[in-house]
């Protein structure tokens, strides 16, 4: 498990470090756990007033598990929620 969170921390600061010329603001958190479960805290706690989340093309299999995600937060979390495909 420590080798997959070393991972996604190289992951979100090689990301970070791409996107840090924008003019976006950028929060970066990794979590354990279901997305759903962790989006929802993590706006929770950060008091978000939007969750803005990406999707990509996906087969027929995980069109099914994008939509259960989708479901789930949206049963989670009382702040808004807007889906974009990539």
């Amino acid at each position: 498990m420590e080798s997959i969170h070393q991972d996604a921390n190289q992951l979100m600061k090689k990301t970070l470090e791409r996107h840090n010329k924008s003019n976006l603001m950028f929060n970066a958190i990794i979590q354990q756990g279901t997305a759903s479960m962790s989006v929802a805290r993590s706006a929770r706690e950060m008091d978000a007033t939007l969750i803005l989340m990406g999707t990509h093309g996906a087969s027929v299999i995980k069109r099914a598990v994008i939509g259960s995600t989708t479901i789930s937060l949206t049963k989670k979390t009382t702040t808004t929620v807007v889906f974009v495909t990539a």
